[in-house]
């Protein structure tokens, strides 16, 4: 049976609960000694975006198209702010910027 769950971005309470089972797991592989996070280090910043994913990925699309229509509706919903857009997507402004000229947007 099939459970959907809205994406983290719309979930950020469950960050710390996430964070705290990934810190475990990290640790006991790793055999050290972690208690936890700072409380500091599980705040989310003020400036924290959630913005909606740019597309819903349809079957038999390249990676290629995919990552083109990413960049293309991000770009739109951030007014161009390359710094916005890098940090949105997960990636270095500048490979963004590469992304950009290589595209033709």
């Amino acid at each position: 049976m099939p459970i959907e769950l809205p994406p983290l971005r719309q979930r950020t309470e469950d960050i710390p609960a996430l964070a705290d089972f990934f810190l475990k797991r990290y640790a006991k592989k790793n055999q050290k000694n972690i208690k936890g996070f700072h409380p500091q280090a599980l705040m989310l910043p003020d400036d924290f975006e959630t913005v909606e994913a740019p597309l819903s990925t349809k079957g038999g699309q390249s990676l290629k198209n995919v990552e083109r229509e990413a960049i293309r509706t991000t770009l739109e919903r951030t007014d161009g702010n390359k710094s916005r857009i890098a940090k949105i997507l997960g990636i270095a402004r500048q490979t963004l910027i590469n992304k950009i000229k290589a595209y033709g947007l």
